[in-house]
């Protein structure tokens, strides 16, 4: 079985309803390479917390923590293709699923330069491209 490795990396993205944009954007890829099923990877971050420090809202530690266990940990149950979720609470954690992968989404995904794909826009331009 040919598995797609997608890595939502609490560094560049929020513990908010985005990762349903990313899982959608993680599924177009395992579709277009042609995988078989879809591993999420939730990463923490650096931070003493392990997520973002700066948002464009409030919210407590707490709060977030909930949204982890209660929002981005099962949202890729939605998916019929998705194996599992796992959440990778230290960078070293990630790196070494990082190093066993077959394939990673986002492609250029790295720990030192992580990427946030889940942008709006790029949702929209994939329904436009009829994915």
């Amino acid at each position: 079985m040919r598995i797609l490795s997608a890595f939502y990396d609490l560094k560049v993205s929020p513990v908010t309803f985005e990762i349903f944009e990313f899982l959608y954007q993680a599924e177009i890829a395992r579709l277009d390479r042609g995988f078989d099923a879809l591993d999420v990877i939730i990463v923490a971050n650096t931070s003493k917390t392990g997520f973002r420090e700066q948002e464009a809202y409030s919210i407590s530690v707490e709060e977030k923590r909930w949204r982890l266990r209660n929002l981005l940990l099962p949202a890729s149950s939605l998916l019929r293709n998705a194996r599992r979720t796992v959440y990778s609470p230290t960078r070293q954690d990630a790196d070494r699923k990082i190093k066993i992968a077959t394939a990673i989404f986002p492609k250029v995904y790295t720990l030192e330069d992580p990427i946030a794909s889940h942008e709006p826009s790029e949702v929209l331009v994939a329904m436009y491209q009829g994915k």
